[in-house]
């Protein structure tokens, strides 16, 4: 065990870095609990565009979810050495499903067409002179504000599934029921998580998802989807749906004839300023940029997050953070 940690340690600089082989491993199990709503929101928001006759694409659209972050994740960590989680964009997929598919009528095989050339684009401007001139032009003050937006929104959703916050014919949103269980629950582990990061405990974030999600089983408080948590009716452990109906579905050929170049540049823009943004804001938490404010290693690193968009059609994946400071301190990541 001693030799391993040597290992890790040598490979990925973590003691050089501030860290140690034990936060390391708090930090990535914090990460994946804050990460796994990913895993049931992604297929959510692309079954409204992906579909079938006849068949629930639901369970592949969550096993391709988890395939294309397990490899966007490898990517970053064996290839780039960072320690930053890949997983599918929200706002990316929203675009994907309810503008470019439901409201412009592309087909979606088609449209998977679009984001497997915008990654191929974006995978060039990583590993040429392209991708460092655009991110110097970019301001700091504004790769900065990306990351505040995107944890903003995160925190939105976050919001609106715990009932916080609800539709509003006037406001567009307003103040949801308080004493509802699910927003007991919520305001409960917000509390606790914010107690324990006031006084510095480690694992703050981790004890308080595991304290919040303890409180709405025995309590029964409909959090899971509507409903009480139910138990594992198949088991705790069960085989994956392998995605079967949706393996090189993509129609490269059909979005290059339907002329979607304004949807591929869109498409190319969002994963830009999505990854510059998501990643300066990581990296710079973590102690992990140079005097000037830049990446270090920002070719692998961008081409890392570049190759999920590619390997990931669908889903389309995005940097979320995974830094090793902020682990220490047990940052939302």
């Amino acid at each position: 065990m001693n030799q391993l940690t040597r290992m890790l340690d040598r490979y990925f600089a973590i003691r050089q870095s501030g860290s140690s082989v034990r936060t390391e491993i708090r930090a990535g199990i914090t990460t994946f609990l804050t990460m796994a709503y990913i895993l049931f929101v992604n297929p959510s928001v692309l079954g409204h565009a992906i579909k079938l006759p006849g068949i629930d694409l639901g369970p592949e659209l969550l096993a391709t979810t988890a395939l294309a972050t397990a490899f966007g994740t490898l990517m970053m960590a064996l290839v780039a050495r960072y320690p930053v989680a890949v997983a599918p964009g929200m706002g990316l997929n929203a675009y994907f499903a309810f503008s470019v598919v439901s409201a412009q009528g592309v087909p979606w095989q088609t449209a998977l067409g679009g984001v497997f050339i915008s990654g191929l684009v974006f995978l060039l401007i990583s590993v040429t002179r392209i991708r460092a001139i655009i991110f110097a032009a970019i301001p700091p003050e504004l790769k900065h504000a990306t990351a505040g937006g995107i944890g903003l929104f995160l925190a939105m959703i976050g919001c609106v599934n715990s009932g916080l916050i609800v539709a509003h014919p006037a406001t567009l949103v307003t103040i949801g029921n308080l004493s509802a269980a699910p927003a007991l629950v919520t305001i409960s582990g917000v509390l606790i998580t914010a107690a324990l990061l006031s006084r510095k405990v480690p694992g703050a974030i981790l004890i308080g998802i595991v304290v919040a999600t303890a409180i709405a089983i025995v309590s029964g408080a409909p959090v899971f989807q509507g409903q009480p948590f139910a138990g594992f009716p198949r088991g705790i452990v069960a085989p994956p749906v392998l995605p079967r109906n949706l393996f090189l579905a993509l129609d490269v050929a059909g979005a290059a004839k339907m002329g979607l170049a304004h949807i591929i540049l869109t498409f190319t823009i969002i994963e830009l300023f999505d990854a510059a943004g998501s990643l300066v804001g990581i990296a710079g938490k973590a102690g992990m940029l140079d005097a000037k404010g830049n990446l270090k290693r920002a070719s692998l690193v961008f081409s890392a997050d570049a190759s999920a968009n590619v390997a990931g059609a669908p889903p389309i994946s995005r940097a979320r953070p995974a830094s090793r400071k902020a682990a220490a301190r047990d940052s939302p990541r």
